[in-house]
């Protein structure tokens, strides 16, 4: 079990309401591209560092599964309770998983979770997760998604490029 050093930085990010990546809207560019992966009914998606995305409530209502995995159990919280969800809970090894309906959020550090826990997944639905992290857990992190997921998985993934680096 690996954890991410910034855990303690993201946690004060979710308390501190300093959340300005958050996005008040579907991705527009999960919307417009996401059924180029010819998915069938109840495939199982999985969104790590899912924070209380709104993209986890468009995916369900794609008729997908939908599995995330967030640190903060603000975010978590806050993405059942601003969408009208009423979930259960449980404990799964380190994590909690909150579910409701289509939609089941591990709250926890990623890293804890492991393939037994997450299941069979058909695709990976990653924005920014991996830009979220900092460029000493990245490859970590990628390692750790490919122990999760079937090696054919496929991942949609949405990054973000900072002008500010590439030049230096």
């Amino acid at each position: 079990f690996v954890s991410n050093p910034d855990n303690a930085l993201w946690q004060q990010c979710w308390r501190d309401r300093n959340i300005e990546f958050h996005q008040k809207t579907t991705n527009q560019l999960l919307i417009r591209y996401w059924h180029s992966l010819n998915l069938v009914p109840g495939s199982r998606i999985f969104v790590p560092l899912c924070g209380k995305s709104l993209d986890l409530l468009w995916l369900a209502q794609q008729g997908c599964e939908v599995i995330g995995v967030e640190l903060s159990p603000i975010a978590v919280r806050a993405f059942f309770r601003e969408n009208g969800l009423s979930p259960t809970r449980r404990q799964v090894g380190r994590l909690t998983e909150w579910s409701s309906g289509p939609i089941r959020i591990f709250c926890g550090d990623i890293f804890a979770l492991t393939a037994a826990d997450l299941g069979p997944i058909s695709a990976v639905y990653d924005r920014a997760a991996l830009t979220a992290l900092p460029e000493t857990v990245r490859v970590t992190y990628v390692a750790h998604l490919h122990a999760l997921i079937p090696e054919t998985c496929p991942i949609f993934l949405l990054t973000a490029e900072d002008p500010e680096e590439g030049d230096a």
